[in-house]
Order: structure tokens, then C-alpha cells, then sequence
């Protein structure tokens, strides 16, 4: 109850109200004198903890940022999803500007870099990225939302649920500044180990033989985890098939 009561709030409330609650409630399952109390406190402590942590969500995109070009600086948090233009990965923001100007973000967000985000034909693809990597970025960022497709994956539920609050990806044209890699950093451990095993499987078995099914992306995707390295003829194949 002390739960669904927080669920029902519309706004939250003040970090030392919740801690204070929270104290209450400890109070009353302890010393109450009576069992009802410490029914109440129960349903005090969770009320309580259940704020805190929604008050400890980072907050979401300010809607005056949304579609604005901005320089950041961060960090790729984890291991980078090949697409068929460029790349997809986490990145998070240590610094962000606009027009020269210091600005908040969201601290998590997600970004595609890709070949069409270019405004000139001649540059080349983007580079190679690797996790843990640092990076001078010029982005563009929207709110997070998904789909509301009935039965189908919540994309917006899944976004909140690793932190990101926004998405967006890199400018690169001609009046933009380039992408430039600041330095390779150890944030960022496992991913980094992931993404050597998963590109060496995908540079070894590439050229192998696979019934048209891509054997290499399929087992990236078994050893690493990388479900986007299979292919999409793959899926459609597993779909049909039930596997």
C-alpha cells in the first residue's frame, strides 16, 4: 500500500521528506506499541524508499535543448552496436555546451552515428568506436519515447530502465566541428573486453560460409550478448521457424 500510495503522487517530494518518513517508519515497526503500528510503519518505510528513488532518477531533457545543436564531451559506456550506417552506443555526457554556453543534460543518453548524419557526401563513414573511449561529440538530442505498440517491445520503458533519458545522434557536417577522440580510458572494463571478443569473432568467421544465415553475427550474439549483430534475414528466418 505504502508503495502504490507513492505511485499515485503526481509530483515528488523533497529528498529530506521521504528520509524523514522513512525514519518515522523505522521507529514505529520498532517501538510500536501496537501491532497496527508497526503495520504503518512498514507501509512508511516503503512509501519512503520508493520515493528516494525515484528522486535519484536523472531528470529528463530540458525541452528548450530538444533539436539543438550541442558540443559534449563524455565517455562511450558500453559496448557499441554495429548498424548497417554506423553505430549506436551509450554515451555519457561529463560536460555540454550550447553556442558556447554551459548547459545541464541528462547525464546517459543514447546516440547513432551514422553515415547520413553527414551534410556532405564526401566525408568518409564514422569511425570505429570503442567502449570506454573519450570523445568530443557535436549532437542533437530528443526526449526518450518509443512506440506504444500493443504487445510489442516498450522501447521508451526500456531506455528509463538503463537511465537514459534522451537520444540523439552526431552532427558531422560542414559547418559542424569534427568528431574527435580525446583518449582511450579504463571506465570501462568489461565492455571493452566484450567488444574485442565480439569484433574478433565477427573478423574471423565473416568470410565463412553460413547458408545465408550470417554464422559470424550469430555467434557474437551468443558469446557477447550483441543481439544487433545478427542480421535482419536472420530474424526474419528465427520468426518464421519459432527458434
Amino acid at each position: 500500500m505504502g508503495v502504490a500510495l507513492q505511485l499515485q503522487q503526481d509530483q515528488l517530494l523533497p529528498a529530506w521528506a521521504y528520509a524523514a518518513a522513512g525514519l518515522a517508519g523505522l521507529l514505529a515497526l520498532w517501538a510500536g506499541p501496537w501491532p497496527w503500528w508497526r503495520w504503518l510503519g512498514v507501509g512508511s518505510v516503503a512509501w519512503a524508499l520508493t520515493g528516494l528513488h525515484a528522486s535519484t532518477w536523472p531528470a529528463p531533457l530540458q525541452a528548450d535543448l530538444e533539436g539543438q545543436d550541442l558540443d559534449v564531451v563524455g565517455v562511450v559506456e558500453a559496448m557499441p552496436q554495429r548498424q548497417d550506417a554506423g553505430w549506436r552506443f551509450r554515451f555519457r555526457i561529463e560536460q555540454a555546451w550550447r553556442h558556447g554556453q554551459a548547459v545541464q543534460t541528462p547525464p546517459r543518453v543514447y546516440l547513432g552515428w551514422y553515415a547520413a548524419s553527414s551534410r556532405d557526401d564526401a566525408l568518409a563513414r564514422p569511425e570505429p568506436v570503442q567502449a570506454g573511449q573519450r570523445w568530443r561529440l557535436r549532437v542533437r538530442l530528443k526526449a526518450a519515447h518509443g512506440h506504444m505498440n500493443p504487445r510489442g517491445f516498450d522501447y521508451e520503458l526500456w531506455l528509463w530502465e538503463q537511465g537514459i533519458r534522451a537520444t540523439g545522434y552526431v552532427r558531422q557536417g560542414r559547418t559542424d566541428p569534427p568528431p574527435e577522440r580525446l583518449g582511450q580510458t579504463w571506465a570501462h572494463p568489461v565492455e571493452w573486453a566484450r567488444q574485442q571478443v565480439r569484433d574478433r569473432l565477427l573478423a574471423r568467421l565473416g568470410t565463412a560460409p553460413d547458408d545465408g544465415l550470417q554464422l559470424a553475427g550469430i555467434l557474437a550474439a551468443l558469446v557477447t550478448g550483441d543481439q544487433a549483430a545478427i542480421d535482419r534475414s536472420a530474424w526474419d528466418v528465427f520468426r518464421a521457424t519459432g527458434v
